[in-house]
């Protein structure tokens, strides 16, 4: 009796972890940590107690249940080819673990096969299913309310560490919009097929037509289409068979089921007219769902390259990046999302595809294939035979799976939706086991001595295995949480201790690289001490010169396969060629030519690279690369801007126009491209002209605050001080406080030029946070001091 009360508490203990992740994993946030890494770490840590505890009674109790079904053998090779495509991959460790919040790693592919095993396992018992569904209603319905008081407080409760305006609690729109589609494709099971009470059965509807005006609001028609056709099936199913248990006059005044019926129509709208119908929710309550991800057809152009390569294993799980930084299509680069670096394609299974092979996506392919056959076999051939109760569990569990499954096709979506869907299909099959539909098989691990022996050993390796695991997941969220926190300070020795103690505990190339930027802001720190001779702190300035170019090193030794950390590297380097370091200049290039073999169709690289050369001062090889630059991108504002600047350090006024205005006329719409033309007609004293370029860059962008302090001066130039005051009487409320704006005013009233008295090198304000993002590297020349070289 001992023993099995002992059983009995470790199996609610294995159930309870998995419950009780399954019931936060919707609504869990925490400050400084990405959404990923919180619904990740939830999940995953509620998986692993679950198999541990599950162990533990194993143990106890001396017996293992499977499924007696090739499908539980399928599911199993997901992980193991997981694993073994991260063994082949270029970077074992962001393959096998990532960098904490991936879905695309072996570790989440293993998260998710448990959570259907023991799904399998512990949802067959119907209370406790049904428990569980009110709790993802429950859940849903919490969500909503929170993401309101959200939007109408925002500005007294929101906090960027939490979640943006771009993101929800469930994690983006889009997600926000798949989660809710997949609990309406629930609860419209609910009342279709299940006899709920009269309360219970309002609140439902209420929920759905909450959900309904949600789905409208967010608008992503991935979720109405998913959405559509699972409420057709579940309308021409209720039609066609669910009568069994009437009679024949009963069967004659069969209803017509309008819930569903109802929300065909309406994911029918909102699929045809999505362009007239479906913004207009979204512009009721400013929902930014805007978000970029390949296509079909660019994602299908990867994987035909990356499979001439690596046909069987793929790259590596987690290593989509890697082929669309060399594979990307040429087409990409005339686009707004030319730089943008991917880490998925247009669908969960369709990467998995790139960076499992197509050995990995077969067996995806296959599992998914098996698992719907058997479930329409059961929902179509054998619903006579099951009571009605089963029948309810297994059709809504089949069909929420069916939603799910589809959403791993057309999306990749964050871990909730994955989570749930490999619950859903555990629950599916837990009720065929049930109704007798599928057998299962005991094997007894302690009756003889010699099995027994060899059961505990692995039984305890297991254990360990979790634990270990467990305790890496737990490391990798501190960790992380000590990173995001990292950026709330603008202390250099704050940052430099946080990031130092998240790379201890769970060190990601991205923290090495945030570290080497540290290390080079200390030694400009160092470097700018005028009371203090550069003799006297050279072992400060030596040891802060080799930490960051170690950091950088190591940035690459966790992933040479991502370019940003050689740009890094190559970027440390530049950043000590003014300090006479041997060798700085051959290390920076040959990163830098590394960084462009990685990702061969950005412009960028090849800028940078001319940057380089401009350190280096020889401006001769810096024009050709920056030429080579606009010719992989010939509407590369920032390639133009660069010429237009090494043009006018060369005193090439003519020339540095000519570029300038090459940069506007390829980017009409480029508020940077008109700055920059405009400084340079009006270094040029080419006043009138310069007022058009400002003037339009004001237009575009109204919040950029230095183009407008520029348009002034050029108004003040051509006598227009009336229009140069209304400007500066403009930046005076935005900046009350500005010194030079506030002597710049006081020139225009008394009848001044605009810059008297104004001696600074740059009379320019800073942008404002609002304006920031617009305005900061539009105000950061890329060239500053260019000389030819023999």
């Amino acid at each position: 009796m001992q023993e099995t009360k002992k059983m009995t508490i470790l199996q609610k203990l294995s159930v309870s972890s998995l419950f009780g992740a399954l019931g936060v994993l919707p609504l869990v946030i925490a400050p400084f940590v990405s959404n990923g890494v919180v619904k990740m770490t939830v999940f995953s840590l509620g998986v692993f107690l679950c198999a541990l505890f599950w162990l533990f009674a194993r143990l106890a109790d001396g017996k293992v249940t499977f499924l007696k079904h090739p499908i539980a053998l399928l599911a199993w090779t997901l992980p193991v080819i997981a694993v073994v495509s991260a063994l082949f991959s270029p970077t074992v460790t962001t393959s096998l673990f990532g960098r904490g919040f991936e879905t695309d790693t072996a570790l989440s592919t293993l998260s998710l096969v448990l959570a259907f095993f023991f799904s399998f396992a512990y949802f067959n018992v119907k209370e406790r299913t049904m428990q569980l569904y009110f709790v993802l209603i429950g859940g849903s319905l919490l969500a909503m309310v929170v993401q309101v008081v959200r939007m109408i407080f925002m500005k007294s409760i929101g906090s960027a560490t939490l979640w943006g305006d771009a993101v929800t609690v469930l994690g983006s729109w889009n997600d926000f919009a798949l989660f809710l589609g997949m609990v309406v494709v629930l609860v419209l099971s609910c009342l279709e097929f299940f006899v709920v009470t009269k309360q219970i059965k309002i609140g439902l509807y209420v929920f759905l037509g909450l959900s309904a005006v949600a789905l409208a609001a967010v608008n992503f028609m991935p979720a109405w289409i998913l959405v559509g056709v699972l409420s057709l099936f579940i309308f021409i199913f209720k039609i066609s068979f669910f009568d069994r248990n009437k009679s024949d006059e009963q069967k004659k005044e069969r209803p017509i089921p309008l819930v569903g019926f109802t929300l065909v129509i309406v994911s029918l709208i909102f699929i045809l007219a999505n362009a007239s119908v479906g913004p207009v929710l979204g512009r009721v309550f400013n929902i930014q769902s805007f978000e970029v991800r390949p296509s079909v057809v660019t994602t299908t152009q990867v994987f035909t390259q990356s499979v001439k390569h690596n046909p069987i294993l793929g790259i590596g799980p987690n290593h989509f990046f890697s082929v669309w930084n060399t594979y990307k299509p040429t087409s990409i680069i005339s686009t707004d999302f030319w730089n943008v670096t991917f880490n998925a394609g247009f669908g969960y299974v369709p990467t998995i595809f790139v960076t499992q092979g197509i050995l990995g996506g077969l067996l995806w392919l296959v599992f998914i294939f098996w698992f719907v056959i058997k479930g329409f076999k059961t929902i179509f051939k054998e619903y006579a035979d099951l009571k009605k109760n089963d029948f309810f569990f297994a059709f809504s569990s089949f069909t929420v799976s069916l939603y799910c499954l589809g959403a791993f096709f057309i999306y990749t979506p964050n871990m909730i939706l994955l989570a749930f869907g490999f619950v859903f299909m555990g629950i599916f099959l837990a009720t065929l086991v049930q109704s007798g539909y599928m057998k299962t098989s005991t094997i007894e691990l302690l009756t003889d001595p010699r099995v027994s022996f060899f059961s505990i050993l692995i039984l305890i390796a297991c254990m360990i295995g979790v634990m270990t695991l467990g305790y890496r997941t737990v490391k990798t969220f501190w960790a992380n949480a000590l990173y995001g926190s990292s950026f709330q300070t603008n202390s250099i020795d704050i940052k430099e201790r946080k990031v130092t103690q998240a790379i201890v505990l769970a060190p990601t190339d991205a923290m090495y690289r945030s570290l080497a930027g540290i290390y080079l802001q200390k030694l400009g720190t160092y470097l700018n001490q005028k009371s203090v001779s550069v003799e006297s702190i050279q072992p400060e300035l030596q040891a802060t010169l080799d930490a960051a170019q170690l950091a950088g090193k190591r940035a690459i030794s966790f992933d040479e396969t991502l370019p940003d950390n050689w740009v890094n590297l190559a970027s440390v380097y530049q950043a000590i060629i003014p300090l006479k370091v041997t060798g700085a200049y051959d290390q920076s290039k040959a990163a830098f030519i590394q960084a462009q073999k990685l990702s061969p169709k950005n412009p960028d690289i090849t800028l940078l690279r001319a940057g380089l050369e401009v350190a280096n001062q020889d401006s001769s090889k810096a024009r050709t690369l920056a030429l080579e630059a606009v010719s992989q991108k010939q509407n590369f504002v920032d390639g133009y801007v660069f010429l237009s600047q090494l043009e006018t350090s060369l005193g090439n006024t003519s020339k540095a126009i000519e570029y300038a205005t090459t940069g506007a006329l390829k980017s009409p719409n480029d508020t940077k491209a008109f700055y920059w033309k405009g400084i340079s007609e009006f270094n040029a004293s080419q006043y009138v002209s310069s007022v058009t370029s400002f003037e339009r860059s004001v237009i575009l962008n109204p919040l950029f605050d230095t183009s407008r302090f520029m348009l002034a001066r050029a108004y003040d130039k051509t006598g227009k001080s009336t229009q140069a005051l209304e400007q500066i009487k403009i930046l005076k409320t935005r900046f009350p406080e500005n010194e030079t704006i506030k002597k710049a005013l006081k020139n225009l009233e008394q009848g001044q030029s605009i810059d008297t008295g104004i001696t600074v090198s740059n009379p320019i304000p800073a942008p404002t946070e609002e304006s920031k993002s617009e305005t900061v590297s539009n105000t950061t020349p890329v060239v500053k001091k260019a000389t030819t070289k023999n």
